[in-house]
């Protein structure tokens, strides 16, 4: 529609729609270490680490787990390869799931001095 002399209005319609999705991005790779304190992670690029007492939840995946710690707003995801196994006593017993892997880390909460047990 013309308004005056080299001056156009148009009307138009458009639509915009955004969309989000959560997924994974391998950040890191190196060695997932659990001691009798903490679960540590030594990276390439970095390192990370969760103390057992300050772990809110996990859940469990057949070759990951999520922790949730307290203090952190993000959670921290752990992905290993299927083929991995579980080392004791030096000799590879059966794959690592992260069942497994929850049950390792609730043995050694049990096992801490209470003090230890008890979240901040």
């Amino acid at each position: 529609m013309r308004v005056a002399r080299g001056v156009y209005f148009r009307v138009g319609v458009s639509r915009s729609t955004s969309s989000s999705r959560d997924e994974l991005t391998n950040i890191d790779s190196g060695d997932l270490v659990v001691t009798n304190q903490r679960l540590f992670f030594a990276g390439k690029q970095s390192t990370a680490n969760a103390v057992f007492k300050k772990i809110l939840s996990i859940e469990v995946y057949p070759n990951s787990i999520i922790l949730h710690k307290d203090g952190k707003e993000r959670a921290q995801h752990f992905l290993w390869p299927n083929n991995l196994v579980k080392i004791h006593a030096g000799a590879a017993s059966e794959p690592l799931t992260g069942s497994a892997l929850q049950t390792l880390v609730s043995n050694q909460l049990s096992n801490a001095p209470a003090r230890s047990r008890i979240a901040n």
